[in-house]
């Protein structure tokens, strides 16, 4: 039970994590015209990242003991790790290349984010949402 229990919910981190990924590079690149790179990566991560957590807690982890207080703290650790995490990669992007494209930004963004989504994984099944097994 316990196996099968881990494959949907690793099925479903994977498919709304693609779709939040989506998300976040789209906005990326909407915000990216009134506003800077660190600033889209901020409003666009931020976003997801809440927008997600809220999809995991219904959908992934659903049936899961919610415990408010820790999910709020897991969101705002997930949005600020992932905006730091984003940001270092768009100066390191800098550093090498100097000139790229938009859509460079936004690939990086979006490349960085899905790099640490299976700690987060790790994070939401054993310790925000843990199974009642």
């Amino acid at each position: 039970m316990a196996r099968v229990d881990f494959l949907r919910q690793a099925g479903w981190y994977l498919s709304a994590g693609a779709a939040a990924t989506l998300v976040q590079g789209l906005l990326f690149i909407v915000l990216r015209t009134p506003c800077d790179a660190s600033c889209s990566n901020v409003l666009a991560t931020g976003l997801s990242t809440v927008a997600n957590t809220e999809f995991h807690r219904r959908v992934t982890f659903a049936g899961a003991p919610d415990r408010k207080l820790r999910r709020h703290v897991q969101t705002l650790v997930s949005a600020v790790f992932y905006i730091l995490h984003g940001s270092a990669a768009l100066a390191i992007l800098d550093a090498v290349t100097g000139t790229y494209s938009l859509l460079t930004e936004a690939l990086v963004v979006v490349a960085a984010s899905a790099f640490a989504g299976a700690a987060r994984f790790i994070v939401l099944r054993q310790w925000v949402f843990p199974s009642q097994n």
